[in-house]
């Protein structure tokens, strides 16, 4: 495979360089019943599609080799100490997939991670890409990053983020995050390139001072596209959750937030993201679409790229009839709606 190209970006300057790029997909810690302080034991499978375990993949543990899946896509891990960790399978003519999880104090004696997919490596072009604070160096999180003004992805909690089928020719990225001013990017794809690394600086800038919503004996604050969060809020249209509702009851996970909203059902998934999926089964479709401060994110679960402290408000909508326009324009889908509003 052929070098992918890197851009850094700061005020629409591009500096290229050849580099070879590395997944990283996020989970968050693996929590279980307590046990006493002896070492854990981690095991999972390890698949290249439906059904098809995956031999020989090698399963790397902080840096360090530490298993080989058998001929039923098997790995098992000894002697886990309690800490975060960095977990990476690695196989040929599949991508990299790299997780972060935490071993808690008093650990179980085996932690299962489940069922793990590989996608195979594709020809196509891919864009890959982080977003930090200019000033800071900081990563961003949740920041929208849009392709051609079509395509809309949000950066995960360590500012990353990836477009897929890109095709070769030239190309715009646009990165917005509320407090930061936005970026503009062209981009260049040479013909037969597996794709380019994009390092995207933004530069904070000054918050206007908010408007003021008071509500009963707590005074919240809106602007902007937030007002029109509280607007909508005040018909009794979908189930609203602002930040004094998150402050209350402070979840773990953006999707720990969501628990009990009628007609949206909320699981826990192997991997320690819980899966949202809408009852009701007149919809369409049964996953539910995400927008990220208004605009339509293209697949995706919240908690891969937000953090309950990162939100200020959320609205859910479970019947398509309830769906507002704004929403509904950019989808043109039959599908029930979760639009999250950062802070």
């Amino acid at each position: 495979m052929m070098p992918m190209q890197r851009t850094r970006a700061r005020a629409g300057k591009l500096v290229q360089r050849a580099t070879s790029v590395a997944l990283a997909f996020l989970f968050t810690s693996v929590s279980t019943a307590a046990a006493q302080h002896a070492p854990a034991t981690l095991f999972g499978t390890v698949y290249g599609g439906a059904d098809t375990p995956l031999l020989g993949v090698e399963v790397i543990l902080d840096s360090a080799a530490a298993a080989t899946t058998n001929a039923a896509g098997h790995f098992r891990i000894s002697g886990l100490d309690p800490g975060p960790h960095v977990l990476t399978l690695r196989a040929t003519g599949f991508a990299r997939r790299t997780f972060r999880f935490t071993v808690p104090a008093n650990p179980p004696e085996e932690i299962d991670v489940g069922a793990i997919m590989l996608e195979r490596q594709r020809s196509e072009t891919v864009i890959l890409g982080s977003v930090t604070d200019a000033r800071t160096g900081s990563p961003i999180p949740a920041a929208v990053v849009s392709l051609d003004g079509a395509v809309n992805v949000a950066t995960n909690l360590d500012g990353e983020f990836r477009i897929a089928d890109v095709t070769p020719g030239q190309h715009v990225l646009q990165v917005r995050r509320i407090g930061f001013r936005r970026a503009l990017v062209t981009i260049d794809f040479p013909a037969n390139d597996p794709g380019i690394e994009v390092e995207i600086e933004l530069d904070p800038v000054p918050v206007e001072l908010p408007e003021v919503v008071v509500e009963g004996e707590r005074t919240l604050y809106a602007y902007g596209r937030l007002r029109d969060f509280y607007e909508r809020r005040s018909r009794g249209v979908g189930h609203f959750i602002t930040r004094w509702d998150l402050e209350k009851r402070v979840p773990r996970l953006v999707s720990e937030a969501l628990f009990g909203v009628p007609g949206l059902q909320v699981t826990p998934g192997p991997l320690g993201l819980n899966s949202i999926r809408m009852a009701d089964p007149s919809l369409s479709c049964q996953t539910p679409l995400f927008f990220l401060d208004g605009s339509l994110i293209r697949g995706g679960n919240p908690d891969e790229f937000l953090t309950p402290q990162d939100v200020e408000g959320i609205e859910i909508y479970t019947r398509i009839t309830e769906v507002p326009p704004v929403f509904t324009r950019q989808s043109g889908s039959n599908c029930g709606v979760i639009a999250v509003w950062t802070r």
